[in-house]
């Protein structure tokens, strides 16, 4: 989505998940990832058709508030298909986490520290999680949707999380050292 493309009508087949993610990206390119008020004020800006009549129903706090926005956002339009990706899409060639298991987020972390490294970046905290935040999709996103505010701010919090919420599965065959 470019920022003009940027717009959830709510119909059936638009995806939500894909317009919170389009918003936190720009955000992140526009360095105002940590400025919910103005995410929540862009987001709102882009409803259109059925999403934008529900907008209007919520209640004031949650029209106020980016975190609750989101979660009702989630709420109100579930993911198609059970939030199952299509037989048609084809796997995505980048850093990605869904939410599957514990080897799947151990991977992501792992990829979003050695980014990070590519980027020099590796011991900014802050650019690492929202970073990863970016990458989120599906039943991870979701979860993310619900953390506590504080966690969602600290990489070394949200790392603990990731690794309470995506229990280890079992030892895998590996070929790293």
């Amino acid at each position: 989505m470019s920022n003009g493309n940027i717009v959830f009508d709510g119909t059936e087949g638009s995806d939500c998940e894909s317009f919170i993610i389009a918003i936190r990206k720009l955000a992140f390119v526009q360095m105002r990832d940590a400025d919910t008020w103005w995410m929540l004020n862009y987001a709102t800006s882009r409803l259109r058709g059925k999403a934008l009549r529900w907008h209007a129903e919520l209640d004031a706090t949650t029209r106020k508030e980016w975190d609750l926005f989101v979660r009702a956002l989630f709420e109100a339009y579930p993911p198609p298909n059970g939030g199952k990706p299509k037989p048609s899409d084809p796997p995505e060639p980048e850093i990605v986490f869904r939410g599957i298991d514990g080897n799947e987020c151990e991977d992501f972390v792992a990829a979003i520290r050695q980014y990070a490294l590519a980027q020099r970046k590796e011991g900014d905290n802050y650019w690492m999680l929202q970073y990863a935040t970016t990458r989120m999709r599906g039943k991870a996103l979701r979860w993310h949707a619900e953390l506590d505010p504080v966690i969602r701010k600290d990489w070394d919090l949200f790392v603990r999380a990731l690794f309470k919420e995506y229990i280890f599965v079992e030892e895998r065959e590996e070929n790293g050292i």
